[in-house]
């Protein structure tokens, strides 16, 4: 009987939690840490088109980004993750859809090379407690990089060619 009602204690505490959450994820979207609020994907995609992204990471009050916190060697991405790393998914998909080819390409040939790099400081770091921001910030333009470099590179594959 003991094990029992502890069995259901940790199952009401479970559910009070799964509650709590719910009612945050109401008022706040946490992706993106930023207040939400409704919008269409039409008004979406007229705010994108006229300049104006509302989850670039770099942008969120609170969030510090300083080149002296990420490797050397990857410092010189931090102006394209500040503009590629868009933590709502819709906002991301249409920004990837208006940006010009060119652009595209610029930001695919400079990044992808580093990939692996990336990946592997993103993960030695999100390993080792509180992640900084630049971890995410990075760690957010990767994400991009993944979903725009098939629109730059259609027809290659990791191996070579299809």
């Amino acid at each position: 009987m003991r094990v029992f009602l502890r069995c259901m204690f940790i199952v009401g505490l479970a559910i009070l939690a799964i509650i709590a959450i719910a009612l945050w994820k109401g008022r706040r979207r946490p992706d993106n840490g930023l207040d939400y609020v409704e919008r269409s994907d039409e008004e979406i995609r007229r705010d994108v088109m006229a300049g104006k992204v509302t989850s670039r990471y770099a942008d969120i009050e609170g969030v510090v980004i300083d080149p002296e916190n990420v490797p050397a060697d990857l410092r010189d991405l931090i102006p394209l993750a500040k503009k590629w790393a868009i933590s709502d998914d819709v906002e991301r998909d249409i920004f990837e859809q208006v940006v010009s080819f060119e652009e595209k390409k610029e930001f695919i040939d400079k990044v992808w090379p580093q990939m692996e790099r990336l990946e592997e400081y993103c993960a030695d770091c999100r390993n080792k407690g509180p992640v900084a921001d630049e971890v995410v910030l990075l760690d957010m333009m990767t994400t991009s990089a993944a979903e725009v470099y098939h629109d730059v590179y259609p027809m290659e594959l990791e191996g070579g060619r299809e």
